[in-house]
């Protein structure tokens, strides 16, 4: 009867790798997901042991072993990322490193299935977690749209993280009781043949970057709701099945600046879902307005901020002229988004302050206070106002796009100032 698996040689293997590297291991502080490295650093040794050549033979032995093996690499055009190397190392170090340096049968017996179980699957399940700065809440978890979900991270998931990201964390990071506190969560599947290190060449598109994309428009859903920094700085993909690729995946966006705090409400999922499904595919001016309220998060200095919030309203209000410049984006905006005559008036007289203060700005002077209906306004008042209604401008444009071109909707705007 032919045994279930290489047991008994990969625990005799086991025994003679402790030997060599148990010292190193229990020093270690690497968690089991990035022992791939540890394992691969000492792989010419290990295999120049005789239980090694053993644990091999043991395993070309096992038919299910065999069968599984012969339809995976059949399938996956020979791929070599299942070999006796990638395997027996899989094996024996987070075993050695997990289980108290005890190798027991049914835990092996475990893994092992693990094994069988990635070879015959087609795809590999993961999760995806984005990790946000400046955010509030007064529930653990929203779900925000579709799959997407909106947990408060504990203290362990914190301290995990500052163990996977190490020196990449951004600088101005915190891993402190508040932050970060939350973390965007999905769940999906990829094709088990896409490498983490190797894009989709026929779609063109890396598989991590087309669920970051959408992680990144729900951030921007989010932003267009309301006021707060909320920020994006690194998001993480962790496999859930049993897998030889090492530890887990991240990338890092830029740092958003901690100051003003978001606070999401029970209440916003409506909201959030509606923009959220209104930012895919478009139109050039759009595409180019949402960027470009996205810059600021990611700025400290406020004339940058300004600098890219008026580049935003340009591109939404200036498409058919680029005379009287600063008046047109300042009646526009203040048409669009005002919500009476005298909320209109004054929407006027603080956009056309920001249009003047950009222009400052980019011929060389200091932003600084300025005086509007008689106040005196300070920089970061008028940034604020300035992004407000740079969310409220694009809104307005997104509620449009089903029934209007960009022109049309300016020239709705244009007839508001006749009426």
């Amino acid at each position: 009867m032919t045994r279930s698996s290489p047991y008994n040689e990969l625990r005799a293997l086991m025994s003679r790798s402790l030997d060599l590297f148990g010292a190193e291991l229990r020093q270690s502080e690497a968690n089991v997901d990035n022992l791939g490295l540890f394992a691969a650093q000492r792989l010419a040794m290990l295999e120049t042991l005789p239980e090694w050549q053993s644990a091999v033979a043991a395993m070309e032995q096992v038919d299910i072993w065999v069968s599984h093996l012969d339809k995976y690499f059949e399938h996956h055009g020979g791929s070599t990322l299942l070999n006796h190397s990638c395997l027996i190392s899989s094996l024996l170090f987070p075993l050695i490193h997990a289980h108290g340096f005890v190798f027991h049968e049914a835990t092996f017996n475990e893994l092992y299935d693990g094994m069988l179980a990635f070879m015959r699957s087609d795809q590999l399940r993961y999760i995806a977690e984005g990790f946000l700065t400046n955010v509030e809440s007064e529930v653990d978890t929203h779900a925000l749209l579709g799959s997407f979900a909106l947990v408060r991270l504990t203290p362990e998931e914190r301290t995990n993280l500052r163990s996977d990201l190490g020196i990449t964390v951004p600088v101005d990071w915190r891993f402190d009781h508040a932050q970060p506190a939350y973390a965007i969560k999905v769940s999906f599947l990829r094709d088990k043949r896409l490498s983490p290190q190797r894009g989709n060449e026929q779609q063109g598109i890396h598989w991590s970057e087309e669920v970051a994309n959408s992680m990144y428009q729900v951030i921007t859903a989010l932003r267009l709701i309301k006021p707060g920094r909320i920020g994006l700085p690194v998001i993480v993909f962790r496999n859930l099945d049993w897998i030889p690729e090492g530890g887990p995946v991240w990338l890092s966006a830029a740092s958003i600046p901690a100051d003003d705090h978001f606070n999401i409400e029970a209440t916003d999922r409506d909201v959030v879902t509606k923009v959220f499904e209104s930012l895919h595919e478009l139109p050039r001016y759009l595409e180019l307005a949402v960027h470009r309220f996205n810059l600021p998060y990611e700025r400290s200095r406020l004339d940058d901020r300004l600098i890219d919030q008026m580049i935003s309203l340009e591109a939404l209000y200036a498409k058919d002229s680029r005379a009287e410049l600063g008046y047109r984006i300042s009646i526009r905006g203040a048409l669009a988004t005002g919500v009476d005559h005298a909320d209109r008036r004054n929407r006027f007289d603080w956009l056309r302050k920001a249009y003047d203060a950009r222009s400052d700005i980019v011929h060389g002077q200091e932003l600084r206070n300025t005086k509007i209906g008689g106040k005196k306004v300070a920089p970061h008042d008028l940034v604020t106002f300035t992004e407000q209604n740079v969310r409220e401008s694009i809104r307005f444009f997104l509620s449009h796009l089903a029934r209007s071109n960009q022109m049309e909707v300016l020239n709705d705007i244009d007839d508001k100032a006749l009426t």
